[in-house]
């Protein structure tokens, strides 16, 4: 009796695209993007933690790129002891103005969002475009989600209020002259606060984002502006504080609960902490952190080098396809039209496969993956993308299928190639919530994930699963009741429960083959009355039955043999007490030949006995 979760899976699709605009996008139509023209000269430039590919000029994408990376470096200076390196590649797409941004600007509608850069965090890895006409400013947004990424990757059960907050306040974020401003204030948030629109603590503080405050209508734009004054107000808006300023962020330590964490901050009153953060912005006596880091130095970029036609579209293709939904048949157009240009360019192959799992034509898929590892390899990505689309193929039950094997060997040939991309980790762990064989293996690379992204639940459920099969339930509920339950996402709270549940089955089982049935039975009575899972149910309710007949067949069993003992000593009277409600019982025929025979010999030694 063996009961093995399936495997819990994250989507494939992009996990946050947002530009300037708090945008409520929809599908899109079909409505052609034209391919760039040939003879649009594009570059490539690889910085010491991002790559860039531009149609601007070498100067100004190389000044890009060290922004980015003097932003990043400030981060590690200032929150020393937690990781500013993401565990995914992040590719920076450099648009030399609107024009050639609007084909690939999210669409609203049937039109292109009024934007001048976007982030897109997807599995595959963080993807960011960029207006680069010099009047434009993308940066508050890259900046915004960059702390996005810097604190999901540090820290677990992050308030939603402190999450867009701290981004908000690191979104200002300058660096000139051997200095760097953080937390200069928003005009917008503080004008929008004036007016008078607030939020009450109490339901800032339960908005999650599934709530409709977080995701539409007017008190959208209070949830950010709110939740950003009580961030710089924390952070730089109270004198008695310890920590102040960009050391308030410095305080928590690596993987920290921040709810927990926060709370003794925001103290037990919060109705007067309310009163302070609305007489702060009324005031508006903003401070904010103007630093001293002359020797803000980072690593010079490799040389730009030239991207063939191919490469170009083919990357371009990437772009459509990770940073919105809706664009398949706009990527579909490119990788084709980078075959035409170069048949032997691999990428676009890769592409073409991804696009395939997308619409669910994952045989389709295969073909293209395999093309591409037969031009190319040794190709990280790829390896990581074939091997995603064959355990999505495979069932979540029973014994591991040859695909599976195929893509757990396609993980870890990713991992060796490059063993800083935490997804194949993820990706490999979750290959061993098939089987209960091997499980260290798999506890292994998951808890390597989660060391590199905390914040992600399926990575967490995974795991949680493997320990509570490996017999280590009381690791599995530190996670459930620890990290799942505070997530604020319902099916992973109710998925952590069964995994707990799982591990009670697995319990009972050792119990039963240790010969303790009844206290199994009572274990799995209580996994089925706790269960939602109506099939889990179902087989439950059919193994009890079989365990309730073996209890009953135990019991008689039990009952026969001390009859006979009481017959050994000449105890027949207490013999034929137990054997003659026992004969009509028992439904196992050995069993009630040999309790039929034994009263028959135990009446036959009642009447030989001498008359009273």
């Amino acid at each position: 009796m063996t009961y093995n979760p399936g495997m819990r899976r994250r989507a494939a699709g992009a996990l946050i695209a947002t530009g300037f605009l708090l945008l409520i996008l929809s599908p899109v139509g079909a409505v052609a993007t034209p391919l760039p023209d040939r003879s649009e000269p594009w570059i490539k430039v690889r910085t010491a933690h991002f790559t860039l590919f531009s149609n601007a000029s070498e100067q100004y994408t190389v000044e890009i790129g060290m922004d980015l990376e003097r932003f990043r470096e400030a981060l590690a200076r200032l929150v020393s002891g937690l990781e500013v390196n993401s565990p995914l590649p992040t590719s920076i797409y450099v648009f030399k103005h609107d024009a050639s941004f609007q084909p690939y600007k999210m669409r609203v509608g049937l039109g292109p969002a009024n934007i001048s850069g976007a982030f897109a965090a997807h599995r595959d890895g963080n993807y960011v475009g960029i207006n680069a006409t010099p009047s434009t400013d993308p940066w508050s947004v890259i900046y915004h989600e960059y702390v996005h990424y810097f604190l999901i990757n540090n820290f677990t059960d992050i308030p939603l209020w402190f999450n867009e907050g701290t981004a908000e306040c690191f979104s200002t974020f300058r660096a000139a002259g051997g200095k760097v401003e953080i937390g200069r204030p928003i005009d917008d948030h503080v004008d929008h606060l004036k007016t008078g629109k607030w939020i009450a603590l109490s339901d800032l503080f339960a908005i999650d984002a599934y709530s409709k405050d977080y995701n539409e209508g007017e008190r959208q734009g209070t949830f950010y502006a709110e939740s950003w004054a009580l961030v710089h107000y924390l952070a730089w808006g109270r004198t008695d504080a310890k920590a102040r300023g960009v050391e308030f962020f410095a305080q928590f330590p690596p993987r920290a609960g921040l709810k927990d964490a926060l709370g003794p901050i925001l103290g037990t009153s919060w109705n007067e902490l309310e009163e302070r953060l609305v007489k702060y912005v009324r005031r508006a006596r903003f401070t904010y952190n103007i630093l001293e880091l002359k020797d803000l130095e980072v690593d010079p970029p490799g040389a730009p080098t030239p991207m063939t036609y191919a490469e170009t579209l083919s990357r371009l293709g990437d772009y459509l396809l990770r940073s919105q939904a809706g664009r398949e048949e706009d990527a579909q157009a490119h990788f084709q039209a980078a075959l035409l240009a170069d048949p032997s360019y691999a990428p676009a192959y890769a592409g073409m496969g991804y696009l395939r799992d997308l619409q669910k034509r994952n045989r389709d898929a295969a073909g293209y993956y395999e093309k591409a590892l037969a031009l190319n390899p040794d190709d990280a990505l790829t390896l990581f993308l074939y091997a995603e689309s064959l355990i999505t193929q495979s069932a979540p039950t029973g014994p591991t299928p040859p695909d599976l094997t195929r893509a757990r060997d396609l993980y870890k040939k990713s991992i060796r190639l490059r063993p800083d991309v935490a997804e194949a980790y993820a990706g490999l762990g979750a290959t061993f919530t098939y089987e209960d064989d091997r499980l260290s293996e798999g506890i292994e690379a998951l808890e390597k994930a989660r060391k590199r992204l905390p914040s992600r639940m399926d990575v967490v459920l995974n795991l949680a699963g493997l320990y509570a099969r490996s017999g280590g339930r009381a690791k599995a509920r530190d996670l459930v009741d620890g990290v799942l339950a505070r997530s604020g996402n319902p099916q992973a709270i109710e998925a952590g429960k069964e995994i707990l549940l799982q591990a009670d089955l697995k319990e009972a089982q050792t119990l039963i083959n240790q010969g303790d049935l009844d206290a199994g039975v009572t274990m799995i009575e209580e996994v089925q009355s706790k269960t939602r899972d109506a099939a889990l149910r179902q087989r439950l309710g059919e193994d009890l039955a079989r365990l309730a007949a073996t209890q009953t067949s135990n019991r008689q069993i039990d009952a026969y043999n001390r009859a006979v003992a009481l017959a050994n000593t000449g105890d027949y009277r207490k013999a034929a007490a137990i054997l003659e409600p026992l004969v009509g019982e028992v439904a196992d025929p050995r069993l009630a030949r040999e309790a039929r025979t034994l009263l028959k010999r135990v009446h036959q030694a009642l009447a030989a006995e001498p008359k009273r």
